[in-house]
């Protein structure tokens, strides 16, 4: 907090340096994962409320925290109790992964919005799981197969689906590279290249811009689409041309 205080408008300002970005990536989980958990939290109360109990007993420590109703509310709605707490935070986790890719802004919000994406799905999909394991936290109940079978089974089809093709395809295929730009010291320059782009698909300079740096975070495919558009107009330099065939030469 200290560093993000005293750092704040050189945070803000339109040089973002490889300092701003540790700190913002330090804030995104210092700051932001914390209310994240407050809401986890509150999706148990809701779910509580809506089946008729109260809360009898509550602790948020930051990180941590629980929610205690006055009674049970049978297998299937103790299962839903214990699943809308995590079913907040994958929805907290998703939006602030979506946000900034749709949007895109100064590179500092990008950092904490795709932090606090990238933190809470790992939380809710990975380590909470994991951790359940070892003492009595909500996959305990949300996994508990001779309870609620077929609720259980469901989820637990949901979850592989969400680990496989969402972190495999729909994130490391599709996002992760452009994330990685847009939370870079080259973030703005790269906003600024793709507007250009939108706006004019025949400018094979920015076209040649954009390639190289998809390029520069390994994105072979988004960076041999945006030089093959330079290179099949004819308006390829030297370089360009080494670039391009260098990704044909890989492939």
């Amino acid at each position: 907090m200290y560093q993000l205080i005293t750092n704040w408008r050189a945070i803000w300002d339109q040089e973002f340096t490889p300092k701003d970005l540790q700190i913002t990536q330090k804030a995104a989980f210092y700051v932001l994962i914390p209310p994240a958990v407050a809401m986890h939290e509150l999706g148990h109360a809701v779910a509580v409320w809506f089946y008729g109990l109260e809360v009898v007993d509550w602790q948020f420590l930051g990180y941590m925290g629980w929610v205690m109703p006055s009674g049970s509310a049978g297998p299937l709605g103790d299962f839903f109790i214990a699943l809308a707490g995590n079913v907040v935070s994958y929805l907290i986790g998703l939006a602030a992964l979506l946000f900034p890719l749709r949007y895109p802004g100064h590179p500092a919000r990008n950092v904490l919005m795709l932090e606090l994406g990238r933190q809470s799905m790992f939380l809710v999909l990975i380590f909470y799981p994991l951790i359940c394991l070892g003492f009595n936290g909500d996959f305990r109940r949300i996994y508990d197969f001779d309870a609620t079978p077929i609720a259980s089974s469901v989820t637990a089809a949901v979850h592989a689906f969400i680990l496989v093709w969402g972190y495999r395809y729909w994130w490391k295929k599709k996002h992760q590279a452009r994330a990685a730009l847009l939370c870079s010291t080259l973030s703005l320059q790269f906003v600024e290249l793709e507007k250009q782009a939108q706006q004019n698909p025949q400018d094979y300079l920015t076209c040649q811009q954009l390639g190289s740096l998809y390029m520069l975070v390994g994105n072979t495919a988004l960076a041999r689409e945006y030089l093959g558009r330079v290179v099949q107009a004819g308006a390829a330099d030297a370089k360009c041309k080494l670039q391009y065939a260098s990704l044909l030469a890989e492939d």
